[in-house]
């Protein structure tokens, strides 16, 4: 194209005194300037269309679960049964996923998981919408979800110890402690950092995006991937928020709105980037074992 661009020259670029190399230079500067210009128009235009798309699909997903979460809270609160019972089943139902879990059935595991999780959404829908919100039914139910975090993964260690080839099973512990660690580790950053400042929610892979891992490489058969991903994120969530307290506590509350949202992660719910980020998630628990070979 740029060859015959040179060969062609408008009157329009033809400038006093200038030699007919130089007026072709001008002319193939000016259209290269211009398609870049064109391609940059493209690139962002197309960018605003995925971000538009991940985002309605964020928006959409979370409507349609706030929607089923609040009606089966109004069944709940019909049924007189308090929140903080919900609150203490969860964990109780969470201690029955050991029983299939050792029979090797693993999607009916992360559907027994998902039930005991549910009670643990339930618990502050029916607290709000009763009018029953407490600070110590607050407290309970950061407390008892340590209970239910930990009944999840221990069960997934025992699979780890029954199952898995001898071989590989050395590498699988280390990297189940690495999640199990990270877990707790994420929970405590938060709770410690937000008696020293207001709040300290970032980082991707918080307790629901943890347990909905698990629950989903128990569906697809790939409980490895579930405990890979949780042993790299949660502690690298850990360390963003210790940064992030860091960075808050030497400069003040008005760093927060200058701190990176890629860096720290500060993507809320129902964002494009939390979509995205949820359905390379997915994808990756549900296709990973291509990569990364079941060692069992």
């Amino acid at each position: 194209m740029v060859r015959g661009l040179m060969l062609w020259t408008p009157r329009a670029f033809r400038a006093v005194g200038a030699s007919p190399s130089q007026t072709r230079f001008r002319f193939v500067m000016r259209v290269r300037n211009r398609l870049d210009v064109l391609s940059r128009r493209a690139g962002h235009r197309s960018d605003s269309r995925v971000k538009r798309l991940f985002g309605a699909i964020g928006r959409t997903t979370a409507l349609v679960l706030a929607w089923i979460r609040d009606s089966i809270a109004r069944g709940i609160i019909r049924a007189r049964i308090p929140p903080n019972a919900l609150t203490l089943a969860g964990p109780v139902a969470m201690g029955f996923v050991f029983w299939p879990i050792l029979e090797g059935r693993l999607a009916l595991t992360g559907w027994m998981a998902l039930l005991a999780v549910t009670f643990d959404s339930l618990d502050g829908a029916v607290a709000r919408r009763s009018g029953r919100v407490s600070r110590f039914g607050a407290y309970l139910d950061s407390f008892v979800d340590r209970y239910a975090d930990m009944l999840l993964l221990f069960a997934v260690l025992a699979w780890v110890l029954k199952v898995f080839d001898p071989a590989a099973e050395s590498l699988w512990v280390g990297l189940w402690c690495a999640a199990a660690v990270g877990t707790l580790g994420t929970s405590y950053a938060r709770a410690r950092a937000e008696v020293l400042i207001p709040r300290c929610a970032v980082g991707f892979l918080e307790r629901p995006e943890r347990t909905v891992t698990i629950i989903i490489g128990l569906w697809a058969g790939n409980p490895h991937i579930a405990i890979l991903i949780m042993a790299i994120w949660a502690n690298l969530i850990a360390f963003q928020r210790v940064a992030f307290t860091h960075r808050i506590l030497h400069q003040g509350e008005a760093a927060a709105a200058t701190a990176s949202r890629l860096g720290y992660w500060i993507y809320p719910r129902g964002s494009a980037a939390h979509a995205a980020q949820c359905i390379a998630l997915i994808a990756f628990l549900v296709f990973g074992h291509h990569l990364i070979p079941r060692p069992f």
